[in-house]
């Protein structure tokens, strides 16, 4: 996963929130803009350090820039694999989540195949236009489930897919994903201690009492260690171990979900997006379908790399 931002012309630089999503998401840094000119766009990519994006990127501020910062969970760590992409001489476009497409193309990621495979097809036919056309748009959005896509042309003008979905900052930034905030940890305070003294009449009972004490005790500090592991991953995406579905703070309930989800056929990189978007949408799914038969998964050829 990573961060995709949108900064429009009239929006000034926000340095320190880029140096963020840089520590959170340092597989790679890009941008692209639109030349004066009104005829070409530039791209700077590379996976170098955010001194070197920032010493790049400075120089722009009065352009409209699509800025990506990647955490790579497949494809090689180069920069090929960078956003933005060309889609042709007059579009490029950068991507945060996860598609499932044909992963023909070695050691590229998912947005290369989809670039590859779905959108220059596309642009051959449509050329730019593609990107404000409403049935393209509306199947895209189908396609590309969750993900989050933002293109630019050489007007300089910004198109979204999945609008819905990106987050518009009050500076007038647009994020992909909230892992641009800095992450806080929550402090919790456990119950006042008793201002009274109890009295027991047995050694025994005093034993049990103390016992019974210290196990509340230790239970609500592990709810209070899992309330802020469930924080930290809902504000950040997740680097998932591979043969884990959900991260280690994801409630029991939502395992038993996704292990439903995972019976019926869905692709676990579709789970785990759904998981970090709403949990209750693992719940809905699962308490309305039963396994599908083994026969209608799909082929291994279109399991998903993440990007």
């Amino acid at each position: 996963m990573c961060i995709a931002i949108v900064k429009p012309f009239d929006v000034k630089f926000d340095m320190e929130t880029y140096k963020h999503c840089y520590k959170v998401h340092p597989d790679g840094w890009g941008f692209s803009l639109a030349q004066d000119d009104g005829n070409s766009l530039t791209v700077v990519k590379d996976i170098t350090s955010f001194e070197h994006f920032a010493r790049e990127v400075e120089q722009y501020e009065d352009h409209t820039l699509l800025i990506h910062f990647r955490k790579s969970t497949g494809g090689a760590l180069d920069q090929g694999n960078c956003h933005p992409f060309r889609v042709g001489g007059d579009l490029v476009f950068m991507h945060n989540g996860t598609i499932s497409c044909p992963m023909t193309i070695k050691d590229r990621s998912d947005t290369y195949n989809f670039n590859e495979h779905v959108l220059k097809p596309i642009y051959d036919q449509l050329g730019a236009d593609l990107v404000d056309n409403a049935g393209i748009k509306l199947m895209a959005e189908k396609y590309i489930g969750y993900s989050k896509i933002a293109f630019l042309d050489t007007s300089g003008q910004h198109y979204l897919w999945n609008d819905k979905d990106w987050v518009t900052h009050t500076d007038g930034h647009l994020y992909s994903n909230t892992s641009y905030k800095p992450y806080a940890a929550t402090t919790y305070s456990l119950p006042p201690k008793r201002t009274h003294t109890t009295t027991f009449s047995t050694v025994p009972a005093a034993c049990n009492a103390a016992r019974s004490t210290q196990s509340t005790r230790l239970a609500q500090q592990d709810s209070i260690e899992h309330a802020e592991r469930v924080q930290h991953d809902r504000l950040f995406d997740i680097a998932y171990d591979t043969e884990s579905i959900l991260p280690v703070s994801a409630l029991a309930v939502d395992y038993e979900n996704a292990k439903t989800l995972e019976a019926l056929g869905v692709p676990v990189h579709i789970i785990r997006d759904m998981y970090n978007h709403d949990p209750d949408m693992l719940e809905a799914l699962a308490m309305h379908y039963e396994p599908m038969p083994n026969t209608w998964i799909a082929d291994e050829e279109y399991n998903t790399y993440g990007s």
